[in-house]
């Protein structure tokens, strides 16, 4: 047995480890039914630890090991999508995941699904294949008879789309043989039962970072595998004809072939998914729209909330493929990109409020700065009823400069001061902290956070705090390179984009989502080596993807023991 159908059998059991009952072969559960828990696992941020500027330790320098990798719900539509005709993601439901430990929802180390998790995958699988059946003709010109030679050849085709791989013999013969034997029932029946059998066989739902040997103790990843992982990291979605064509014909044996296919990919953002899809997670874009504010502030609605999202996804595409596409650019950018409702909300100009277009607009004489001035984070990392100096801070120092901090004790109630006659949120913060309990780590968080008190919980511009004039001073203290004071955001972003941590922490968090794990001791070469190309690209977003596409990390695995040549 390979090492890969080792590795798929053993993902395939802890697939349905959730449930007690069986799967039969046309992949319908039966039998009692377990009270499988997990499933959600929504992780914490993932940032621990401190970024790789430095000297490595000593024994770091390792290969990670080979994986197996649960495809995430928005690639299983993606994959759908390209192999059925007339379906879209709207009419999925498949379960979905919070962040692991990595930091993203791409987790490679979620292997494990409740029962509802995989109720939900199999009816949304099945629903898509019934479909599928009823326009057979649409899927090969053949099906609309019952000819094994038409399925056979259906098969070979459809499956190795659907496994991105070629299909091996005994794969195809096993998937002929169950159709043949569902064949008593009517052809759409038989061939909506084949096409469920291959959506939830773990070749699909699954897929392999295992590699072939090819010196000691090195396993260097299949062609297949490579393009595979090339894909779902830039793409979010599996590999199109041209990568297919060079992992057929080991092409991609080559790194120079490899690094032309992401920069191919990180063209335009409409195969760039993936990118975004980093950068969107990590700036929590989602997140606002499940905000509710307090009746204060005029003008919020989910409606705005939505925009806010809009924005920031904008914004990305804009500052990636429109401007210089850098870290710089993205804690600096004196523009952000809206729509009419949204300028009108912010105060800015260059508008009308009915304009339904979200283009580039600057901010004027606002002191907005980059990705961190929008609303969509601005409004998260606050309260229903006022700024949250704490949680922005905590944000930077965790997020921007990868230092993890502790949550506070349980004797300590981590609730903001309320109103005490004419402070400032900042003086009854600094009022707060002066706890001994609580200033070791207040001291980390809120001289940072205090440089965005120019902006209120919903993301507009204000001057004053209780009728007195804001105080944005801020300052960065015992980090490990990013020590510094500034004022305000538009300070705040452009001291942090000058700072080697913060280049090393985002290429950390660029190395966690294409592998979908948290990096470890023995990752610090890697990383080291990554960060170098960071500095030798000027910081530029779109080479970094490039740079970890050529990093050991991405093609090379440790041989297990099985598998030494």
């Amino acid at each position: 047995m390979t090492a890969e159908s080792k590795f798929i059998m053993v993902s395939f059991v802890a697939f349905f480890a959730a449930c007690t009952g069986s799967i039969d072969t046309a992949g319908t559960a039966d039998g009692d039914h377990g009270s499988g828990q997990g499933g959600s696992q929504g992780g914490g941020q993932g940032t621990g630890g401190s970024g790789s500027v430095g000297d490595v330790p000593a024994g770091a320098c390792s290969l990670p090991s080979g994986s197996i990798r649960q495809l995430t719900p928005s690639q299983i539509e993606a994959s759908l999508t390209k192999l059925v005709p007339n379906i879209s993601a709207a009419e999925l439901d498949l379960p979905r995941y919070g962040r692991g430990g990595n930091g993203f929802t791409n987790d490679s180390e979620r292997k494990l699904l409740s029962l509802d998790d995989v109720q939900r995958l199999y009816t949304s699988l099945s629903k898509v294949a019934d479909k599928a059946a009823q326009s057979p003709a649409a899927l090969a010109g053949c099906l609309t008879t019952a000819d094994e030679t038409c399925v056979r050849g259906f098969v070979t085709t459809f499956a190795t789309r659907a496994f991105r791989r070629p299909v091996t013999n005994e794969e195809r013969d096993e998937l002929v043989a169950f159709w043949k034997s569902s064949k008593a029932a009517d052809p759409a029946t038989a061939l909506a039962l084949l096409l469920r059998r291959v959506f939830m066989a773990p070749q699909f739902l699954f897929r392999t970072e295992l590699g072939k040997a090819s010196s000691a103790g090195v396993a260097e990843l299949t062609p297949h595998e490579k393009a595979s992982a090339l894909a779902f990291t830039i793409s979010n979605a599996p590999p199109d004809d041209e990568l297919i064509a060079d992992a057929n014909s080991g092409a991609l044996s080559d790194p120079s072939r490899l690094a032309s296919h992401a920069e191919r990919l990180l063209s335009k953002p409409e195969t760039a998914t993936g990118l975004l899809n980093m950068f969107e997670e990590l700036f929590r874009v989602d997140g606002v729209v499940n905000v509710s504010k307090d009746d204060i502030f005029k003008g919020w609605s989910p409606a705005i909330a939505a925009d806010m999202a809009s924005e920031a996804r904008a914004f990305l595409k804009e500052l990636l493929w429109q401007d210089n596409g850098t870290i710089e650019g993205l804690l600096t950018a004196p523009y952000t990109v809206v729509n009419g409702r949204l300028a009108s909300f912010y105060g800015l100009t260059g508008k009308t409020e009915s304009d339904t277009k979200f283009t580039r607009v600057s901010v004027g004489d606002q002191p907005r700065a980059g990705i961190l001035g929008q609303g969509a984070l601005l409004s998260l990392l606050s309260h229903a009823n006022q700024n949250d100096i704490v949680k922005r801070g905590r944000f930077v120092r965790e997020l921007l400069l990868c230092e993890a901090l502790p949550d506070p004790p349980a004797s300590v109630k981590a609730i903001p001061p309320p109103p005490q006659g004419d402070l400032t949120l900042r003086q009854r913060i600094e009022q707060h902290s002066k706890d001994p309990s609580c200033l070791g780590c207040h001291r980390l968080m809120d001289p940072i956070g205090a440089a965005f008190e120019q902006f209120d919980a919903v993301g507009r511009f204000r001057d004053k705090d209780e009728g007195k004039p804001i105080d944005a001073r801020g300052e960065i203290v015992d980090s490990k390179a990013s020590d510094g004071s500034f004022t305000g955001l538009k300070g705040l972003g452009q001291h942090l984009a000058k700072s080697a941590q913060v280049r090393a922490c985002l290429a950390r968090a660029t190395f966690r989502y294409t592998l979908g794990r948290a990096d470890v001791t023995e990752d610090a070469c890697q990383l080291s080596e990554l960060d170098a190309s960071v500095e030798r690209s000027g910081g530029n977003l779109k080479k970094l993807f490039v740079q970890m596409i050529a990093n050991p990390s991405f093609s090379k695995r440790v041989a297990s023991k099985g598998e030494q040549p």
